[in-house]
């Protein structure tokens, strides 16, 4: 669903984590309940008066293009979330088999203070396995549930990180993709889950 032969097994880690194409995820269980839905992100101002990044309605799992298009804030190849962001937007947004379309912004949650800090901090960890673009990996079945995590600076562009809740759990900037499964359970005490197909 979504995917294609090469996404079992021949397709590079980039095109997984931009393109989305991992299929149908094959889990057993029910999926942890969802917090209670929110609008679509205004422009919320931080405590430091930095505004957070409104979420897009939509997000196209099949095609969502680079998620920092040029011109993009520095460093993105060394770290995924380069230092200093004020304020950042976790958006939902749902998988295949949902009650609404694929791609529709589900629920919002805005980051700031010392939850923020923490949130990059995991992001930057030294620990989180660095995925090269020529990488080719076996990834389990998803379908196709996307985070993204925007933060907002004081000044200059803003980092967009894509998170792909289920298959191989890569998280992108677009430069830089590592592995982030130990994510997983944080995102979702903010915006829940999915239901299972």
């Amino acid at each position: 669903m979504g995917g294609s032969a090469r996404s079992r097994g021949t397709t590079t880690a980039a095109a997984l984590v931009l393109a989305g194409l991992a299929p149908l995820a094959a889990a057993c269980g029910s999926a942890s309940p969802r917090p209670a839905a929110s609008p679509a992100a205004a422009a919320v101002p931080s405590a430091a008066g930095v505004p957070a990044v409104p979420c897009p309605a939509t997000w196209t799992v099949s095609d969502p293009g680079p998620p920092n298009p040029p011109p993009a804030r520095g460093g993105l190849a060394d770290t995924l979330v380069p230092p200093g962001p004020l304020v950042a937007t976790v958006c939902r947004y749902a998988g295949r088999n949902q009650p609404v379309a694929a791609g529709t912004l589900e629920r919002t949650h805005v980051v700031t203070g010392p939850a923020l800090a923490s949130l990059v901090t995991a992001l930057d960890s030294p620990s989180l396995q660095v995925i090269p673009d020529s990488a080719v990996y076996s990834c389990p079945m998803d379908q196709g549930s996307t985070d993204l995590l925007a933060f907002a600076y004081p000044t200059g562009p803003a980092v967009t990180v894509s998170v792909a809740i289920l298959g191989c759990r890569f998280m992108t900037n677009g430069a830089r993709t590592v592995g982030g499964a130990e994510l997983g359970p944080r995102l979702a005490a903010w915006v829940g889950t999915d239901r299972l197909p």
